[in-house]
C-alpha cells in the first residue's frame, strides 16, 4: 500500500480510537457509583468489627464509616456538602434523619463532612409553651405620644440555621413542628463565640447579617432609643448589646453581593474529570464599619413586652463617609494610598508587599458608602445565654425612635413584620455545653 494513503488512514483510527475512549470516560464518570463504600455483611473483622446491623451499599454514600449502630445510628464522612448548603449536597436517605453535619478535619489533614443519621428524629422535643406572635408594632403605655415616621424603616430577618455556613449549630423540633436552634445554655465571652447568640442573623464571613436598617431621609435627626421584646421565658438571657453597622455585602433586602455559587449541574469541569475538586467561594470579605453600639438596659416590663433602654443612644445622622475617611470628608493618616490608587499602587512592583497592601486598602477601604452599590445599615441585637436549658423566643414589638432636635418619640416602618418564609420570631433552644464537643453521640444530646 502507498504510504501516503496509509499514514491518513493510521491517523483517522488513531482519532477514532481516542473520540471511543474518552466516550467511555465520560460514561464511567457519569454513571459509575461515586463515594460509597461497598462493606459485605460478612466481611472482614476490620469491616464489621463493633457493627450492629446491616449496611446497604447503595443507601450511604461515605468515603469512610467511623461508627456503624445500625439500625440506632450510623457516622461517617463524605466527601459532600451539608444538607441545605448548596451544590453538591448530601441527599439524606428516606426513613433516616439528620442529627449533625460538621466540618471534619481528617488525620492525612485533608477536609470532609462528619454526619450522624439516625434512625428516628432526634431533635423532636416536647415543648408545650404557648406563643401569641404580635401582628403590628405595640406602642408602649410609658411614653405619652408616639408618632409615625416614615423616614426610617426596618426589615426584620431574625437568625436562623444556615447550613452552608453554620457549622457550630444545629436544629430542634418541637410537637407543632417549629424549627428551633440548638445552642449552648452556658454564657459565653469570646466574640467568636458571642456573634453566634444574635437575635437577628448572625451573618457568614462574607456578609455581616443582623436585619435591614433604611433611612429615607437624609436630614432627619433620628436615634434609637428603646427596643421592645417580647419573650416566651423572660430569664433565659443577659447582657443585651445593640450594634448598627455599614455593610459593604448586605443591602436593605439582605441581597448578599458577590455570592453566586453555581449548582451542581452546572459546575461540571474537565477538573471533574481529573478528580480535581473545584472549591467556589463567596467573595471579597465584607467591609464593615461601626455606626454606634449600646448595652440594652431593661427599662419595663409591660404586656409581655420587656422595654430595653439604649444605655448611648445610636445616631442615624451624621453618618461616617467611609472606612477611610474622618467625618469631615478628609482622609484618614493610614488610608494614604486613597488620594490617587492607580498611580500610588503602579509604583511599586506586583512583587513588592506595599503594593499588595495599595491594592487592599483601594479595593475594600478608599470607597464612599454613599457610592458603594451594597451600602447596607444593618442592626443587630447581641446577647449571653443565662445557664437555663430549654425553650426561647423572642419577637421584637417595636423600635422607638427619638427625634433629637424636638425630643419627640417615633416608631418607624416595618416592611415585614411577618416574614415570608414564616419566621416570625427568633427561636432557639438551649442545651448541655458537652453537645457541642466534636465526640458527641446522638444519645447524649440534646
Amino acid at each position: 500500500m502507498n504510504k501516503a494513503i496509509s499514514t491518513p488512514i493510521a491517523i483517522i483510527i488513531v482519532l477514532i480510537v481516542f473520540t471511543i475512549s474518552i466516550g467511555l470516560i465520560l460514561l464511567g464518570y457519569i454513571y459509575w457509583p461515586k463515594g460509597e463504600v461497598v462493606l459485605e455483611e460478612q466481611g472482614s473483622k476490620e469491616q464489621n468489627d463493633g457493627m450492629v446491623g446491616t449496611l446497604d451499599e447503595t443507601v450511604f454514600q461515605a468515603e469512610e464509616i467511623i461508627t456503624n449502630n445500625l439500625p440506632e445510628y450510623i457516622i461517617f464522612l463524605t466527601d459532600k456538602y451539608c444538607p441545605g448548603s448548596g451544590s453538591k449536597t448530601y441527599q439524606i436517605p428516606e426513613g433516616y434523619f439528620l442529627h449533625s453535619c460538621r466540618y471534619f478535619r481528617k488525620e492525612d489533614g485533608e477536609y470532609s463532612n462528619r454526619i450522624v443519621l439516625m434512625n428516628k428524629n432526634p431533635w423532636l422535643i416536647e415543648e408545650n409553651d404557648s406563643f401569641d406572635y404580635y401582628s403590628s408594632s405595640v406602642i408602649p403605655d410609658f411614653i405619652n405620644d408616639i408618632k409615625q415616621t416614615n423616614d426610617i424603616r426596618f426589615k426584620l430577618f431574625y437568625d436562623k440555621l444556615d447550613p452552608f455556613f453554620s457549622y457550630n449549630k444545629y436544629l430542634v423540633t418541637n410537637q407543632k413542628g417549629e424549627e428551633f436552634i440548638f445552642l449552648s445554655k452556658e454564657a459565653v465571652d469570646d466574640y467568636f463565640r458571642f456573634e453566634e447568640y444574635s437575635l437577628f442573623d448572625s451573618g457568614t464571613s462574607h456578609s455581616y447579617g443582623g436585619t435591614g436598617l433604611k433611612i429615607d431621609n437624609a436630614d432627619s435627626n433620628f436615634s434609637i432609643a428603646y427596643i421592645g421584646l417580647k419573650m416566651n421565658k423572660t430569664d433565659m438571657i443577659k447582657n443585651l448589646n445593640m450594634e448598627v453597622v455599614f455593610s459593604s455585602h448586605d443591602n436593605y433586602d439582605y441581597d448578599i453581593y458577590g455570592c453566586d455559587i453555581p449548582s451542581e449541574e452546572d459546575s461540571f469541569s474537565w477538573r471533574d474529570l481529573l478528580g480535581i475538586e473545584t472549591v467556589y467561594a463567596c467573595g471579597p470579605s465584607n467591609t464593615t464599619q461601626l455606626i454606634g453600639e449600646s448595652n440594652l438596659i431593661l427599662n419595663k416590663e409591660e404586656n409581655n413586652v420587656l422595654w430595653y433602654k439604649l444605655e448611648n443612644p445610636i445616631q442615624l445622622y451624621n453618618l461616617p463617609v467611609g472606612p477611610c475617611y474622618e467625618k469631615d470628608g478628609s482622609i484618614k493618616e493610614a488610608c494614604l494610598y486613597c488620594g490617587d490608587c492607580d498611580n500610588n499602587c503602579n509604583s511599586y512592583s506586583v512583587d513588592d508587599q506595599k503594593h499588595y497592601e495599595c491594592r487592599y486598602y483601594c479595593d475594600y477601604q478608599c470607597f464612599k458608602w454613599e457610592n458603594h452599590p451594597y451600602n447596607g445599615i444593618r442592626m443587630n441585637v447581641f446577647y449571653q445565654p443565662n445557664d437555663k436549658k430549654g425553650f426561647l423566643k423572642v419577637q421584637t414589638a417595636n423600635i422607638i425612635l427619638k427625634d433629637d432636635i424636638s425630643g419627640n418619640y417615633f416608631q418607624p416602618i416595618f416592611d415585614s413584620f411577618y416574614l415570608e418564609n414564616g419566621v416570625n420570631s427568633y427561636n432557639v433552644y438551649f442545651g448541655e455545653d458537652s453537645c457541642f464537643s466534636s465526640e458527641f453521640l446522638p444519645i447524649d444530646c440534646p
